[in-house]
């Protein structure tokens, strides 16, 4: 029992660090994966790994420590700083990861353009994590399921999942129609910054010389 249960701590672990390792990679859009991005990636992964590898304590904190102000030199760091921030809640300590926030919050307008706008949309994605909301709301073990109730409602991937709808059981969830407005409106506020950003675009349109 106690070994599935460590099994499955490890799979959760990697899990949630692995979706917000995506939500970071969603930058790639707009951002060139030049060498600062591949330092910020390799630095993040081997951060995650040492958290769950290495036993001391002491010695995890001084690597998040280190990972944190790497961003000085790295400003691609920033995009996977919600990683940081998950890491330091997984250890239990919310007062540093309270001061990544703010440093965070503090050096993120002066990063590149656009970086700031996904490394909002990795720190939308930590939020989605039950165990933080939890921290957050001061919610105990007997109320998640109040947490999960409100995931399933602001996570654009429970919404996707046709069993976490209400058919009935469980009016608190939503229905279909209900997810089909969400992604509706999502969809809308994703054509108008598309919309907004066209308009600033350097259109050059090379025609044949006569």
């Amino acid at each position: 029992m106690e070994k599935n249960e460590k099994e499955g701590g490890r799979v959760g672990y990697f899990l949630d660090c692995g979706l917000l390792v995506f939500y970071s990679f969603l930058s790639l859009f707009f951002l060139p994966p030049g060498a600062g991005f591949l330092i910020a990636f390799l630095s993040c992964v081997s951060v995650i790994c040492c958290g769950y590898a290495v036993r001391k304590k002491a010695l995890r904190l001084i690597l998040y420590i280190l990972f944190g102000f790497l961003g000085l030199a790295v400003p691609e760091i920033f995009i996977f700083y919600p990683c940081l921030f998950y890491l330091l809640f997984h250890e239990k300590m919310r007062g540093l990861a309270a001061v990544a926030v703010m440093f965070f919050l503090w050096k993120i307008p002066e990063s590149r353009e656009n970086m700031g706008l996904f490394a909002m949309t990795g720190v939308f994605g930590f939020l989605l994590e039950p165990s933080v909301v939890a921290a957050i709301l001061h919610k105990e073990k007997y109320e998640m399921y109040q947490v999960n109730v409100l995931i399933c409602w602001i996570s654009p991937l429970n919404q996707a999942v046709y069993g976490k709808h209400n058919f009935g059981y469980d009016p608190l969830l939503p229905t279909i129609w209900q997810s089909c407005m969400f992604f509706a409106g999502i969809l809308f506020v994703l054509m108008v910054l598309a919309l907004r950003r066209m308009k600033k675009y350097p259109f050059e349109f090379l025609g044949e010389k006569t």
